[in-house]
């Protein structure tokens, strides 16, 4: 894969590590298999039957006993010992790997041989497979899969601030808005909502408008008793079972005009396709499509 195409799939999965070991829980079985696809721009993370979790006083696994999928195990995986979070950026650092070069770091005619070689052996760089891969890229994914826990990253969310910051991150540069594959039954609506001036997002398919509130910040997302109400509620559009956060997005009034960031949703913030990252704000334009989870709206501003 090239890397814009790679990024919409691992930085949603690295993501969705983070916060499973914000909870205290390791996954230790991180491969393609356990990534379903609901749409090719909407990865899920499944099976977390071989998880480990973390300050409990029994475990699943006995020591010196392995588990999870030899192919994409870990150093200390393959040896038997006790793993934590690393173990999940080795494996992501692995699955990186193969889609941005075809093939695995380490491959052998046997699981035992393919572990053994983990435990003694570097991984070959992934630019000798792919010189398209940036070196910045390579670096991240080599420390990623480094011999040693302690040479790897420290947290799974350090991995995926360097994987944001790697130029393509956020989709194809240059890739016109798809605007024509707005659906009909938005555009119909749009000369019966003249009347509405004002920055303003609609539901597509339904019509509905949602005027944005004239101030500086807005926040978009789901009404929850436990969080800040939002200023525009997305949950009686279908926001629940669409995949809203609670606090998903917000809106910033700038000088060059309105911005858009996401607010480490769990099914991301996309701008015409592309990703939106907390802390990367980008600017929004009459016309742009934006989908919150799997919930498309328009953005207008008169």
């Amino acid at each position: 894969m090239e890397w814009p195409d790679a990024a919409t799939l691992i930085i949603p999965v690295g993501r969705a590590l983070a916060y499973a070991h914000s909870q205290n829980i390791v996954h230790r079985d991180v491969k393609p298999a356990n990534v379903l696809l609901a749409r090719p721009d909407w990865p899920l993370l499944a099976d977390f039957g071989l998880v480990k979790l973390i300050g409990r006083q029994r475990g699943i696994t006995r020591p010196g006993v392995s588990i999870g999928t030899p192919a994409y195990f870990s150093p200390e995986q393959a040896a038997g010992e006790d793993v934590d979070h690393r173990t999940d950026i080795y494996g992501l650092g692995i699955v990186l790997y193969e889609l941005l070069t075809g093939r695995l770091p380490f491959e052998a005619n046997s699981p035992i041989e393919m572990m053994l070689q983990r435990l003694r052996d570097q991984p070959i760089p992934p630019r000798r497979f792919n010189p398209r891969i940036q070196p910045q890229l390579e670096a991240i994914v080599l420390r990623a899969l480094a011999r040693d826990p302690a040479a790897r990253y420290p947290t799974m969310e350090a991995l995926v601030q360097d994987l944001s910051r790697v130029p393509g991150a956020t989709g194809r540069v240059g890739q016109p808005p798809p605007q024509a594959s707005a659906p009909a039954s938005a555009t119909a609506r749009l000369g019966a909502l003249s009347p509405i001036a004002g920055p303003r997002l609609i539901v597509t398919g339904t019509g509905a408008v949602l005027p944005l509130p004239q101030q500086s910040e807005v926040l978009v997302g789901r009404d929850d008793p436990q969080v800040p109400k939002p200023d525009v509620d997305l949950g009686p559009h279908g926001g629940g079972q669409a995949g809203v956060s609670r606090r998903h997005a917000r809106f910033v009034r700038a000088p060059e005009g309105w911005l858009l960031e996401d607010l480490r949703s769990t099914n991301g913030t996309f701008l015409n396709g592309a990703s939106v990252l907390p802390e990367q704000p980008v600017q929004v334009r009459t016309g742009d499509i934006i989908r919150c989870g799997q919930l498309t709206l328009l953005f207008y501003e008169d």
